[in-house]
């Protein structure tokens, strides 16, 4: 992405701050946007914990204030399937500056390698308020904006991840977290634990996952 400490990032959807951390060390800046403020109270600790400087605004990318800045590149998440699109579009295209790029990211468990856990963990999710990101949708979400497809990384890996861990990424999806369930957060981490359990050994599972970024700039036409 040819990123540099020049640079002032902007991660939409920021959750609990994954993807906006890991980019701390190639920019200058960091805005974190995320309307739920558990989520920043997490990205706040954290952030203090592990020394770096990022700025939080609690709203929506939609209505996020006018007086927030230019930025050079904004990351999304899995977010883009939750934004009201033409509004989005609207206020993203505001606040990107002329040289400035969009990465869009998406990072899904790849069923066929995981094992069964990861179709029950996915059917929970869905139906606890985790909608679907469709096949394609970063190159839909952008369509209409003066910006082009530049590239696409695919990234895929094998690891073991424990169950309690996959309770906690349950919560960093938009449509459960823990304001969204409220009271009830433990009823939906049981019914989690319960199923992915019986496939786990001493408590962790294997898991491969497929990560896609598209990342597109601005059209210099």
């Amino acid at each position: 992405m040819q990123l540099s400490r020049n640079d002032r990032l902007l991660d939409v959807a920021c959750g609990t701050g994954a993807l906006a951390f890991g980019f701390a060390p190639y920019v200058g800046s960091l805005v974190g946007l995320d309307p739920d403020g558990q989520a920043l109270d997490y990205v706040r600790a954290e952030a203090a914990r592990n020394g770096i400087n990022i700025g939080l605004i609690n709203t929506t990318l939609e209505d996020m204030p006018d007086d927030s800045g230019c930025f050079d590149v904004a990351t999304i998440g899995r977010a883009q399937a939750h934004l009201s699109r033409d509004r989005a579009l609207a206020r993203l295209n505001n606040a990107v500056s002329a040289r400035g790029k969009v990465l869009i990211c998406t990072t899904l468990t790849d069923d066929n390698f995981s094992g069964p856990w990861a179709k029950e963990f996915r059917a929970i999710g869905r139906r606890w308020g985790r909608r679907k990101v469709p096949a394609g949708s970063e190159r839909e979400f952008m369509a209409g904006l003066p910006f082009v497809m530049q590239d696409q990384v695919i990234f895929r890996r094998g690891r073991t991840v424990s169950v309690d861990d996959l309770l906690l990424r349950a919560l960093t999806y938009s449509g459960t977290t823990a304001g969204k369930l409220g009271a009830r957060k433990d009823q939906f981490l049981a019914e989690l634990r319960s199923a992915i359990t019986p496939y786990s050994t001493h408590g962790v599972v294997k898991e491969v996952t497929l990560t896609v970024g598209v990342i597109f700039a601005r059209d210099a036409r």
